[in-house]
């Protein structure tokens, strides 16, 4: 394949190219340094694309815009249902099984079985849970 020639360089970087040929001169430009040199050129004098007008405003605009009543309403809804859930476990009892609880002895029972765990294991020997 020959050099690319001004036309076919302005239809590859136009994107009016079929893609098969488009896809040959790229690969020609790969293999050509000349070729790959005037593409680079080409492509860094390409202006920038510059984004709609109006863009910015409309960004900025959206992200300013949420509602502080939405923000609040949301607050206060989550406020309020984990006092709802505070109502339903104080009434519900939770909180007087919980004072009931003899958590010395629960901890002591744990770190039993724990112990016991270690041993069998230093030992050795295969655990099995003894029965209640």
């Amino acid at each position: 394949m020959s050099h690319l020639t001004e036309s076919q360089l302005h239809s590859l970087l136009s994107g009016a190219l079929p893609a098969q040929e488009n896809q040959a001169l790229l690969e020609h430009a790969l293999a050509c340094d000349d070729c790959a040199a005037l593409l680079w050129q080409a492509n860094e004098q390409l202006p920038a694309i510059a984004p709609p007008l109006g863009l910015e405003a409309h960004v900025l605009e959206r992200a300013h815009a949420r509602p502080r009543q939405e923000t609040l309403r949301s607050y206060t809804l989550r406020v309020c249902a984990a006092m709802a859930a505070a109502l339903v476990l104080l009434f519900s009892g939770v909180f007087q099984k919980l004072a009931q609880l003899d958590l010395p002895q629960i901890n002591q029972n744990i770190q039993t079985q724990i112990t016991e765990l270690i041993d069998y294991a230093k030992e050795g020997l295969h655990f099995e849970p003894k029965p209640k």
